[in-house]
């Protein structure tokens, strides 16, 4: 299954969305990867509480795969990675990772809003 989600207005909720939707999914026992493109404003560590990502990764992210200076982005594995307690309890045999995109140089120092159901 493949869910994109995409609008020209920045604040609509598509990353907290998605990451829910990515979530969700992998609770269910599916295999899932969020892949980030928002490459101004990479979310999904901030959204799935991964601090080493939060603001998107320095090198090997989406935005570098594309431009092909990378072969393999960096990939995250959700359920092992997050400081989120109730993220890293999954039922038996879910999975979920992101591939988060490039920390663009001039990212914004606000966090996004958190959902309360991821």
């Amino acid at each position: 299954m493949l869910i994109f989600a995409a609008s020209d207005k920045g604040g609509t909720g598509r990353s907290v969305t998605s990451c829910n939707i990515a979530y969700h999914l992998s609770m269910q026992r599916n295999d899932v990867a969020y892949l980030d493109f928002d490459f101004g404003s990479p979310t999904t560590g901030a959204i799935f509480e991964i601090s080493k990502v939060e603001r998107g990764t320095e090198q090997n992210g989406l935005h570098s795969y594309v431009e092909g200076k990378t072969n393999t982005p960096h990939q995250v594995d959700v359920l092992a990675n997050s400081d989120r307690a109730g993220l890293r309890a999954p039922p038996s045999r879910a999975g979920s990772s992101c591939c988060p995109a490039t920390r663009a140089a001039r990212s914004s120092p606000t966090s996004p809003r958190r959902s309360s159901a991821a």
